[in-house]
């Protein structure tokens, strides 16, 4: 895990954007999740704003929240090269 979070202001290359596939811890488990970026960290000490998942969901993800940036990993393309990137409506 990530000791440090990332400083929007100073260091804009290591925020994920919005609309990319993460990894992220799910509240209250010790399970991480594939999810989307919904909102990204402002300042030093704001969360990311993420949509996990869910196929229980018409659109098949949970409503947003929020999840502190040491808990946010990069979620790599798979090898049949599928894209980081997802749409949502």
């Amino acid at each position: 895990m990530p000791k440090w979070k990332a400083n929007p202001v100073t260091q804009p290359e290591a925020i994920f954007p919005k609309g990319t596939a993460v990894f992220a811890l799910y509240p209250q488990t010790t399970c991480f999740y594939k999810a989307i970026v919904d909102e990204v960290p402002v300042h030093i000490h704001d969360e990311y704003s993420l949509y996990f998942e869910d196929s229980s969901y018409p659109e098949g993800y949970a409503p947003a929240i929020r999840i502190p940036q040491r808990y946010v990993v990069e979620c790599r393309e798979s090898p049949s090269g599928s894209s980081r990137r997802r749409s949502l409506k």
